[in-house]
Parts: C-alpha cells; structure tokens; sequence
C-alpha cells in the first residue's frame, strides 16, 4: 500500500498477503471488479472464497496497475456509506488513470534498478587499478576509469563520446579495437 485514506484521513500502510480480500483477487487476476452494494461484495465473497480485509464498504471499485503485462499494484476506492456510488464510466476512467499510474511506477523501478547498476559500475570502476576502457560497437569511448586516464595520460571527461583513435592515440590500445 502506497496511500490508504479512509474517511479523510491519511492511515498507517499497511501489508497483507498477495491473496487476500478483493485486493488480491485483483492481483491473482487481472481484472478490474465493481461492486455497487455490500450484498455485491458479500455474494462474490462467498463465491470466490475470498476473506475479508478491513472494513466492508457498500460501494467499491478496484483496477488493476498493469505495465509489461506485470501487475505493479491495485488502486481501489470505496464508499462506506452508499449503495450505488461508482459505475461502469467511474471504472473506465479509474482503468485510464491505473494506466498511467503503472507506466510510472515501472518506469520508477526501472530508473532505480539502473541507477543501482551505476552505482555498483562505479565502484568496480573506482575501486579497480586496472585501466578499463568501455567502448561501444563501433568504438565510441562509453566510460573510462581514473586508472585508464593516469595510463593514458587523457582527461575521462574529455574523450567520453569520441572515437576511441582520436580519443586516445596510443598505438597499443588502437590495435585492441582494429
């Protein structure tokens, strides 16, 4: 749970497992659910052996989070007070709004998973008294550690993007990427 308010009033998170409540029907199944009463809730409940989680609203209306064909999360809402409160066009606007939620949550992690990757690059790179020179296919310098820089006498920042030939003129490491 990223954001649990109920009754206007923001609450602890709270965790429950995968498959519980109407939540993780959702998650289990992929498909959005919409309930205009408790009988609603509580028929389908019964049916699809689903136990309850908090408190039982009297309108309810899940969708879930989907990027890559990967469920990323649910987003719910619910009326404790009133049968009847969301419809088929509240459902087709919230799955609009759950699409773009998922696309930036999974581009979040994607981010975060890249960014741990640099940082794990840059230590290697840092920590290493090798000369490590990283070049692309057609030979544009990609990185290039402090230790590679000393040994070639070349300013990192200055020959990143450039042709490994122009970038570094020393005829041994030019015949590496012939």
């Amino acid at each position: 749970t990223l954001l649990d308010i109920e009754d206007g009033e923001s609450r602890p998170l709270q965790r429950h497992q995968a498959k519980a409540g109407l939540t993780g029907y959702i998650i289990r199944h992929k498909v959005p659910l919409l309930f205009r009463s408790q009988a609603d809730i509580d028929g389908f409940s019964a049916r699809e052996g689903i136990d309850t989680v908090g408190r039982i609203a009297r309108s309810w209306l899940g969708v879930p989070l989907v990027a890559m064909d990967r469920i990323v999360g649910v987003m719910a809402i619910q009326n404790y007070e009133q049968d009847n409160v969301y419809g088929e066009d509240d459902m087709a606007l919230f799955a609009t709004i759950a699409a773009q939620a998922a696309v930036s949550i999974e581009k979040a992690r994607l981010y975060n998973a890249a960014d741990s990757e640099r940082q794990k690059l840059a230590a290697v790179m840092a920590d290493t008294s090798d000369a490590v020179v990283l070049t692309d296919r057609s030979g544009q310098v990609l990185l290039l550690n402090l230790a590679a820089a000393l040994a070639f006498e070349v300013d990192a920042a200055a020959v990143v993007g450039r042709p490994i030939a122009e970038a570094i003129p020393h005829a041994a490491l030019q015949q590496l990427f012939v």
